[in-house]
């Protein structure tokens, strides 16, 4: 057999396996509906079922109306895709944004915290200057070395300067009230590195209290909207003097192949940082809060991208989203009075100002490819069931977020979430959703990228779901069997059965241990204003005494309230055997085993070695279970993740592409007028998801965003 018949056997038995998948869930949905039909129809299905994977069949011409031509074609108008539509008109390119969502209901980006490394906003605020060759060190090994090293360091150099260049156009007073950098300024005795792994300050948490921001020019806050002038330029430039050899923002005279093109110095009009823009109208005014009122998850944004949505902050367990809404399902964060959407919203009004036109309730179906392989444009499908088509001189850019609404997708590329599912022998424990927010990320700019001759990032694959290095719950924490299994600060990607418990356990010692948790996901906020008051109170009104479910000693796992990570409900006593009495979770042998795991995990915090599993001497020191009151939050092991078993919050693999955002075909070269952003670009996460700085998934999505908003505009 010859190598490429080799590889068409091999193409073809992955899509008959893919296929099979399809058939089994329609026969599934069938069998539930109409018992007999779907035994007749059976071998009909299985001869009909198409994977995701195969490109559609054509649409037909006559249905397709024209749309218009376009320099760039954003298909998705979240984090990364609004930004990339804003850096290109910015730049002088005409652009067109096809967004999925209503125009009243638009999510413009999910999010809390923005990750940046350097910026001179978190700098002022007193975050250390990172050192930019351990970040990178720190990221290549969390990642095994399976990442993309260019596109990391691209984040790195830039990621600060594009922050400032975002954060320029809204009043002082606005950004003062609204963001900070989490746990700045540092205190003494927050540790950095925990267990091995390395931590850094610079996320930027966006909260609520002062509504929404208006935009300024030269300095003056602007209540009426007076707009920018369109056409071939913008008076307001991007970062100024981004690093990379001409390769990023603003860049230093560097030329254009092997990296982005590069500009004469930094912004348009005598470089320096940004201003010059337009005036713009003043948002809404509201008191909507990311932080506030019970907190819970912002919902996801759909056809957006929204490079993964961080918590929402300081809310409880049992918050949902602001404003109400579960946390789940719940409404999504407002796009025009909570701080990052509203931030947003006026460098969308800038881009439209500069021309870039944004089409709500077109769903992209396909890019159009022409003979030579090169991607000309999108056509899209209204609301309405009619086809659009989109002409791209330059480019598309795929910024329409991910996959975590898409079950058949999920089981095909996420390898973790595939493993367990198999592992448990059952396929069905697989579940599509995500964040909530009410829109569903389908996959789109995955699929459109494939379609066009694109391919998935190696793998293995992952998702913001469990695994992130270093962020455990560093308490004592033990199994079903009442045994210990892990060092509980560095975590683990380790399952048990479902519905099985998981007990944390802790002293009158656990609030010192919160108080020097890394700036982390889920680590409280140790900075003026943050949620670490509110933590450290949780548990205040807890007495001793047996379980009671009721909302006042519930934990939640987001960290929103008591300890980070930790789920489920809380009681307390004045010795160990009265607290495992009271958990009432343990019986016989397994009872027997969690008396003795504890008088072992506080003889190893007493000597400050652990023998079983090498925990931190420091956390060691702080999270004994000896010192009165004693505390136990029960919890169930719900099959992975905070949302199931499914892709999370989101799913972080992407298109397999090149430091600039080009996607690569199965010759690893670029797809002409093709690229990629955010949670369409691959070669960030790989193994698992990983924050060395909290919410760093919005700040790659946003400085990618911009690059390869900029790039195009200069082809």
């Amino acid at each position: 057999m010859s190598g490429k018949d080799k590889r068409f056997r091999t193409q073809l038995d992955r899509r008959s396996f893919l296929k099979g998948v399809a058939a089994t869930g329609a026969m599934a949905t069938m069998a539930a509906a109409h018992p007999v039909s779907a035994a007749q129809s059976a071998s009909e299905e299985k001869s009909t079922a198409k994977s995701w994977r195969d490109r559609p069949d054509p649409i037909d011409e006559s249905l397709i109306s024209d749309g218009g031509t376009y320099d760039v074609v954003v298909v998705g108008g979240g984090n990364a895709g609004l930004v990339c539509a804003r850096a290109a008109s910015m730049k002088g390119a005409s652009v067109a944004v096809i967004e999925n969502q209503k125009e009243k209901s638009y999510i413009r980006g999910v999010g809390s915290q923005c990750g940046i490394v350097n910026s001179k906003f978190a700098l002022s605020q007193g975050a250390p200057k990172i050192d930019e060759a351990d970040f990178l060190r720190e990221w290549a090994r969390r990642m095994v070395i399976r990442h993309n090293p260019k596109r990391a360091s691209y984040f790195v150099k830039n990621s600060g300067k594009v922050f400032d260049w975002l954060v320029s156009f809204v009043d002082k007073e606005w950004l003062a009230n609204s963001c900070h950098i989490m746990s700045c300024p540092p205190r003494p005795d927050v540790l950095l590195e925990v267990s091995g792994w390395k931590f850094y300050f610079g996320a930027a948490t966006f909260r609520g209290g002062m509504g929404a921001p208006t935009s300024t020019t030269k300095g003056k806050t602007n209540t009426a909207a007076v707009g920018m002038s369109s056409g071939t330029g913008s008076a307001s430039g991007g970062p100024s003097g981004a690093s990379g050899g001409g390769d990023m923002p603003g860049g230093v005279a560097g030329g254009q192949q092997g990296g982005m093109p590069g500009g004469a110095g930094g912004a348009e009009g005598g470089g320096g940082m940004p201003g010059e823009g337009g005036a713009e109208g003043g948002m809404p005014d509201g008191a909507g809060s990311m932080q506030g009122g019970g907190g819970g998850m912002p919902g996801s944004a759909g056809g957006a991208d929204n490079g993964g949505g961080a918590q929402a902050g300081a809310g409880g367990a049992a918050g949902g989203a602001s404003g109400g809404g579960g946390m789940a399902g719940g409404g999504g964060p407002s796009s025009t009075t909570e701080p990052w959407p509203a931030l947003l919203k006026i460098h969308q009004e800038k881009a439209m100002a500069d021309g870039a036109k944004w089409f709500f309730q077109h769903h992209a179906e396909i890019c159009d490819v022409d003979s030579s392989g090169a991607v000309t444009g999108v056509i899209t499908k209204t609301s309405d069931g009619k086809y659009v088509r989109f002409k791209a001189r330059k480019g598309v850019a795929l910024c329409a977020g991910d996959f975590s609404g898409n079950r058949e997708m999920i089981i095909d590329i996420l390898d973790d979430v595939r493993h367990q599912a198999e592992a448990r022998g059952n396929l069905k424990l697989v579940r599509a959703g995500g964040g909530g927010g009410g829109v569903t990320r389908d996959g789109s700019g995955i699929k459109l990228g494939i379609w066009a001759g694109g391919h998935i990032e190696i793998g293995p694959h992952s998702s913001i779901n469990d695994g992130d290095p270093g962020a455990g719950v560093w308490f004592l924490q033990l199994n079903h069997n009442g045994e210990r299994f892990h060092d509980e600060a560095s975590g683990t990607t380790l399952y048990q059965p479902i519905g099985s418990v998981r007990v944390t356990l802790y002293d009158a010692n656990w609030k010192k241990a919160v108080g020097m948790m890394p700036p982390r996901h889920m680590a409280p906020d140790t900075s003026t204003g943050g949620d670490l008051t509110q933590r450290l109170s949780h548990l205040d009104n807890l007495k001793p005494g047996p379980i009671v479910k009721s909302q006042g000693n519930r934990m939640g796992g987001m960290g929103g309230s008591g300890l980070p990570g930790v789920s489920g409900t809380a009681c307390c006593a004045n010795s160990i055997e009265e607290l495992l009495e009271y958990m009432g979770c343990y019986e016989g042998d397994a009872k027997k085993n969690a008396l003795a795991e504890i008088k072992r995990y506080n003889e190893l915090c007493k000597k400050g070695v652990d023998e079983d599993f090498g925990k931190d001497p420091r956390i060691l020191k702080v999270t004994t279970v000896k010192d009165p009151l004693l505390y136990a939050t029960v919890g169930t092991f719900t099959g992975g993740g905070m949302f199931g078993l499914g892709a999370g919050m989101n799913a972080t693999t992407g298109l397999d592409t090149d430091a600039e955002g080009r996607v690569l075909d199965s010759n690893f070269k670029p797809i002409k007028g093709l690229y990629a952003a955010g949670n369409n670009a691959g070669g960030r996460y790989v193994t698992t998801y990983q924050s060395p700085i909290a919410g760093v998934s919005i700040g790659m999505a946003v400085t990618e965003g911009y690059m390869l908003g900029e790039m195009l505009a200069s082809l």
